[in-house]
């Protein structure tokens, strides 16, 4: 995905550069920053799904064991085999 892409000039710290290249597995400054600034996205869009799920919950919107009862029982919803 190289939309939108922009030439930006910015101080990096080098350690920290290069201790996110080596947990993301990446091998330029370029890489490293784009991957890191897509993974913090994505993270944030999981924990707003997460939120909205707890809220939903807590209102009282979700049943999880009618969610359960629907998808073949907690046993099913635990990974236990339904006989």
């Amino acid at each position: 995905m190289l939309s939108d892409m922009a030439k930006t000039l910015i101080d990096l710290d080098e350690e920290a550069l290069a201790f996110a290249a080596e947990v993301l597995g990446t091998r330029t400054k370029k890489e490293t920053v784009n991957t890191a600034l897509r993974a913090i996205g994505a993270r944030a869009k999981r924990e707003r799904a997460l939120e909205q799920m707890i809220e939903l919950f807590e209102s009282g919107a979700f049943d999880a064991s009618m969610s359960a009862q629907a998808e073949g029982g907690v046993e099913a919803w635990q990974g236990i085999p339904v006989t």
